[in-house]
């Protein structure tokens, strides 16, 4: 089985709020706020399994530097805005193309029918 782990609020809840807005986080903001909820400079291993956690959660992802997602974006539009419009009536699409991580990313059905 896969292994588990305990989030605990007084720990997450500072990062939770700093990611709540979606906008892109560097690790030296994490490993910022880590510091100040612990009145110290947040370890390097605390810092890792932070990230780690969050990003088996699948509350974190991993995004490219912001002159790469600049560069894909015009092209990752065009490309999601044609799936649309090809799939404009298909109940299976459930992915579209990220600039941030460069990855697909899944939509579910209630966000897929505001299309």
């Amino acid at each position: 089985m896969g292994k588990t782990f305990t989030m605990h609020q007084h720990v997450y809840e500072p990062i939770f709020e700093a990611l709540k807005d979606h906008s892109i986080v560097s690790a030296k903001e994490i490993q910022d706020i880590l510091s100040a909820h612990h009145k110290r400079k947040a370890a390097f291993n605390e810092l890792v399994d932070v990230i780690v956690n969050l990003k088996t959660q699948g509350s974190l992802q991993v995004a490219q530097e912001k002159s790469a997602i600049e560069q894909a974006k015009h092209s990752s539009d065009r490309f999601n805005q044609a799936i649309i419009e090809e799939n404009q009536y298909a109940y299976y699409l459930n992915r579209l193309v990220s600039p941030i991580s460069a990855k697909g990313i899944y939509l579910n059905k209630k966000r897929a029918s505001r299309f």
